[in-house]
């Protein structure tokens, strides 16, 4: 029993030893991060390190403009010591009290719906902002999760999409983890699509199209914007919120990174809800972007039949709305009946038939087969400018508000999220659907019949699929909408309603215009997207250009796709001109009046940026690169890259330093920048100088770009030949240093919102000198 306790008493001797040590190495790591952090600027870090030793400040309703460093972390619930580590996040800092008084000490009357991580409370600022605050429950969290929530919030506080709730504040005191998001106030899909006797709202078909549009634009923007892609694995339509306008905003996206980890029991409400989840995660546990597509073509067949996912009120067959929905979604006849009959028939029966034919792309048993969220956009994008263009033309009064219909203009342009990363590119199959069982040119609706105009023109047939897995089902059609054999392209689309007029064009015979959206310029905008006889599509375009012509019609674009390339000279023998091109499409251009043309030229600059990077020990972050210029020569040079599309300056530079170094940043400012002519690709080149504060100093470099990369002894830096020749690099060097002695102020980045949309930008600005 003695030998026994005192081995006892060994261990435990031996544990605080370990822990004892750990403690020290944590202390250390900090010491050094607060050293450099005073040191490159005393103001700042004065009010971060105030924020260690009291009660986080009472946040505004405003969000905080400018991104904050957490340098030291919470104590977990649990009484383990304090995690140490540096976490960027663009969100404003709450402390419990403040929130207890906005929420009423989080009371009953406060409560806006529950999930599987928490409560959901509206909260009630004294200068009138409204803030929901997600409590999140302690007990859905692992010990694992609650020492990386502020990791979560960094990366949730990132997510900027008109269509997703915006995260804009967070809670890390006593224990307690809470997320400040914008009040979204005209309630949940969920609730105005089964409890629509208690809200008095009914939504109409144009509504339900662009809500199915706004979550699939948040959807696409978080599997192929988000690098890395970003899985929703909870979509459902109690998480889609809509505003006053019915856009659709969708919640609790990033939240997946705090669900239970493995080992604890999960329930499938956290991890995606009974009814939603796709076949594969209920087999495997497996959950990827397309198990969000399966979600998201579920959430379409709510919106189509007003029926929950799963209802033990109804017959056996009829519980799971897929497996009783998706064998109708062929048959016109039954297609009718499974619409939600508090439409009372106020749908275009094409269009009808194309929103059945997405849902039974996105719902298909075999992930791979599903659409990506991009194609899914592109053809609802078709449905929404085709069917709100007649609906106020063919709909009877009263049935769709004029603020739906502003709203379905709004929703025609496609926005700069269309941005295909080349690292997501291949080619995807998608089987065909069952041909319907009878006709649907004419529309069953007992209002009368709807102009075919509403539904998007038949695309082509591909080449059918192998035999085996895939292969199209006897009597398949061949006309309907299978996928976009098209990845959206770069270019924004168009404001306006689409159309085809037909008009009267040599020998008396009757000639389709092409079809065409407005833009805000007083020009339009023609996208071809199926194939055309050559000679009908040349009457075509004399015809349209003559009628544009007569209505006072400016600049005419074009865009061809490459797959249609034939038709390239007959746009130009009408005297179309070259604009731009990208990986799919050719852009011409035609100028209608007798006076100098005014259309913009093709982008004329391309943005890059240099990181200067300087640890506590006056040591700058150096690399040599493996190909270009300086390629075998070992020069030592400064991290720099090119932004990409839709990318932010200095999110930009902090993504080429850890891209080639492995080292982990904060963006502290733009020191200066340069422009140049004539550079690549004959273009203008825009170059921005950035200061970045290390977060870690363990260099990882990139093996297939970078030769070598280390901490370089700034006098070693200077010391090279190239660079004492090199002024741009001499210059960098100079103003880096100056900032590091406080002796220069660059350009700090401010988050601003556009007085034309809702989008967010960064506006840089020398903040020292105008406080």
């Amino acid at each position: 029993m003695a030998a026994a306790c005192g081995l006892l008493f060994a261990l435990v001797l031996c544990l605080h030893n370990v822990r004892k040590s750990k403690d020290g190495g944590s202390s250390e790591t900090k010491d050094v991060a607060s050293s450099f952090a005073v040191n490159i600027d005393g103001d700042y870090n004065k009010e971060i390190l105030n924020h260690t030793h009291q009660d986080a400040p009472v946040a505004s309703s405003v969000p905080a403009p400018m991104a904050k460093m957490i340098p030291e972390r919470v104590y977990s619930t649990n009484g383990s010591i304090a995690k140490k580590m540096k976490v960027p996040v663009t969100a404003n800092p709450y402390t419990v009290a403040s929130l207890q008084v906005a929420t009423n000490s989080f009371c009953q009357d406060s409560l806006l719906g529950e999930g599987s991580l928490g409560r959901v409370y509206r909260a009630d600022f004294s200068n009138g902002k409204i803030l929901a605050v997600k409590k999140i429950d302690s007990a859905s969290l692992s010990l694992y999760e609650e020492d990386n929530f502020l990791e979560v919030v960094s990366s949730i506080s990132r997510l900027r999409h008109p269509n997703i709730v915006p995260l804009t504040g967070y809670c890390v005191e006593h224990g307690q983890r809470l997320l400040v998001y914008e009040h979204i106030g005209n309630g949940t899909l969920h609730d105005i699509l089964h409890f629509y006797e208690e809200t008095s709202n009914i939504l109409t078909w144009n509504a339900r199209v662009r809500i199915a549009l706004g979550t699939a634009r948040a959807l696409e923007y978080l599997h192929e914007v988000c690098l890395p892609p970003v899985v929703h694995r909870n979509l459902k339509s109690a998480n889609i919120l809509l505003d006053k306008e019915y856009s659709p905003h969708l919640s609790d996206c990033g939240l997946a990174a705090l669900t239970p980890n493995p080992e604890r029991e999960v329930s499938t409400e956290v991890v995606g809800s009974f009814g939603y989840s796709a076949p594969e995660f209920a087999m495997s546990g497996i959950y990827t972007v397309k198990s969000d597509v399966y979600s998201f073509g579920v959430v379409m067949l709510e919106l189509l039949t007003a029926r929950k996912p799963l209802d033990s009120s109804r017959e056996k067959s009829e519980q799971s709305l897929v497996r009783w929905a998706t064998p109708q979604l062929h048959d016109i006849d039954a297609l009718a009946k499974m619409v939600d009959p508090a439409m009372d028939g106020m749908y275009p029966a094409k269009s009808l038939s194309r929103f059945a034919d997405i849902i039974a792309l996105c719902v298909q048993p075999e992930p791979e087969f599903r659409p990506p969220m991009s194609e899914v956009v592109q053809q609802l994008v078709r449905l929404v400018q085709r069917a709100s263009m007649v609906a106020a033309k063919q709909m009877p009064p009263g049935s769709c508000s004029s603020s739906e219909l502003r709203a379905a203009a709004n929703q025609m342009a496609i926005p700069l999220y269309h941005i295909w990363d080349r690292r997501h590119r291949r080619r995807r199959r998608c089987p065909r659907p069952r041909a319907r069982t009878r006709s649907r040119s004419h529309s069953t609706s007992p209002r009368g019949r709807v102009d075919d105009a509403c539904a998007a023109p038949p695309l082509p047939v591909p080449p059918p699929p192998p035999a085996g897995r895939g292969t199209r089902r006897p009597g398949a059609s061949t006309t309907l909408p299978l996928r976009l054999r098209l990845r959206p392209g770069a270019l924004r689309g168009p404001e306006g309603e689409k159309s085809r007029l037909r008009v009267v064009a040599g020998n008396g015979g009757d000639v389709e215009l092409l079809p065409f959206v407005n833009d805000k310029h007083g020009g339009v905008i023609v996208e071809m997207t199926t194939p055309m006889d050559p000679q009908l599509f040349s009457a075509s375009l004399k015809a349209s250009l003559s009628k544009w012509r007569e209505q006072g019609i400016r600049g005419v674009w074009i865009k061809l796709p490459i797959g249609l390339a034939n038709l390239i000279q007959l746009v130009v023998e009408e005297g179309f001109w070259y604009h731009h091109a990208e990986e799919t499409y050719l852009m011409l251009a035609y100028w209608l009046p007798a006076t100098t043309h005014t259309l913009p030229v093709n982008a004329t600059h391309r943005v890059g940026v240099g990181a200067f990077v300087m640890n506590d020990k006056r040591e700058v972050l150096a690399v040599q690169e493996k190909s270009g210029v300086l390629r075998g020569l070992g020069v030592w040079k400064f991290p720099t890259g090119v932004v990409e599309p839709g990318e932010d300056i200095n999110m930009g530079a902090i993504r080429e330093v850890k891209e080639e170094t492995g080292i982990d940043t904060e963006f502290v400012e733009v020191l200066a920048f340069r422009q140049s002519h004539k550079a690549f690709f004959e273009k203008s080149d825009l170059f921005f100088v950035c200061m970045l504060r290390p977060l870690s100093f363990d260099i990882t470099r990139q093996e297939s770009e970078i030769e070598a990369a280390q901490w370089m002894p700034v006098d070693e830096f200077a010391a090279q030949p190239f660079v004492q020749k090199h002024e741009l690099v001499k210059y960098i060097l100079e103003v880096g240093l100056a900032k590091v002695d406080k002796e220069y102020a660059g350009f700090s980045p401010i988050l601003i919102k556009s007085a034309f949309t809702d989008k967010l930008s960064f506006f840089y600005m020398n903040r020292r000198d105008l406080e």
